[in-house]
């Protein structure tokens, strides 16, 4: 029993019945519903319907079969993964989210067709996006958070270091430290000389 990376749903599970699940029931039921935050769950109920309170007990073998069927039949195709990222196809009749067995960051882009596309988090940690009717080309990419941010920051200490050694950046002469029967010497021969005084 094999499932796609990329794959859409029908339906959709809330927080809510997420947390009523003991955990050994949670696997199978992703296969038949995305699981979703409120938020999330209420910018695509034009997509999804709720799933229903029998459907999210069902736990047979012969549901599990149909549940992996059902999410074959709305796979992406021809996924292809490159430098940074990954490509692939749909072909849908109608709008759909899309979810893909790929771990959410922030350092993920998507685009549907060469238009910027939002992702989701999904199914607890990963990802989902929503794509149009037809044949389409999704393609995420990926850069580390920070990426740019710490090159600027490397490349501005560098800069600084060069500018100090061009500019008189000598080292810092150390006084050599006196030693502790050195202090007390000096200290007996002040206080000498503030009584001679």
């Amino acid at each position: 029993c094999w499932l796609p990376m990329g794959f859409a749903y029908d339906h959709y599970i809330t927080q809510n019945q997420w947390e009523q699940l003991m955990p050994s029931e949670r696997d199978n039921l992703l296969l038949r519903a995305i699981y979703l935050e409120e938020a999330a769950a209420d910018c695509n109920t034009d997509l999804l319907a709720p799933l229903s309170e029998e459907l999210l007990y069902e736990t047979s073998m012969e549901q599990y079969y149909a549940d992996v069927d059902n999410r074959r039949a709305m796979a992406t195709q021809g996924c292809v993964f490159e430098d940074g990222g990954f490509t692939c196809q749909t072909n849908f009749d109608q709008t759909r989210l899309v979810f893909f067995s790929i771990p959410y960051s922030r350092g993920w882009s998507a685009w549907v067709d060469d238009m910027p596309a939002e992702i989701l988090q999904a199914n607890v940690g990963f990802m989902a996006i929503r794509v149009p009717e037809g044949q389409r080309t999704i393609r995420f990419d990926y850069q580390t958070p920070g990426h740019n941010a710490g090159i600027a920051l490397s490349a501005a200490g560098l800069g600084l270091l060069a500018v100090w050694m061009v500019w008189g950046g000598k080292p810092a002469v150390l006084l050599p430290t006196p030693k502790p029967e050195e202090i007390s010497d000096q200290s007996l021969e002040q206080e000498a000389d503030h009584e001679s005084e």
